[in-house]
């Protein structure tokens, strides 16, 4: 087990394995985070939610492409995140969806 030098930062009270790896214990893997900052880290390092991404200030980041089409937007709440995306994700296939109808018809029976 490695030895970690205490905090600087009163709120950070948690050891942040800088490569995610948790039975990596080597003092150069380790660090002092808050609560936050190791939530964000695991969040942009697993991708728990495709699109959505936790940023330091503790906003969630929301970005949905599709064939050039671009949605993005910050919210401070998680479950707004979420619907905002899935809103997104439902408005951009519905646009692939119709450009699809659309070459059926000019294209079927060729």
């Amino acid at each position: 087990m490695a030895f970690l030098p205490p905090s600087t930062d009163p709120r950070a009270i948690e050891v942040h394995h800088i490569d995610g790896d948790k039975t990596n214990t080597h003092v150069d893997n380790l660090r002092w985070a808050t609560r936050l900052q190791n939530l964000a880290s695991r969040l942009r390092r697993d991708s728990v939610i495709p699109g959505m991404t936790l940023t330091a200030s503790g906003r969630f980041r929301v970005a949905v492409r599709c064939d050039g089409q671009r949605r993005e937007g910050t919210f401070a709440d998680f479950d707004q995140a979420v619907a905002q995306r899935n809103a997104w994700a439902r408005e951009l296939l519905a646009w692939i969806h119709a450009a699809i109808d659309a070459a059926r018809q000019r294209y079927s029976g060729r």
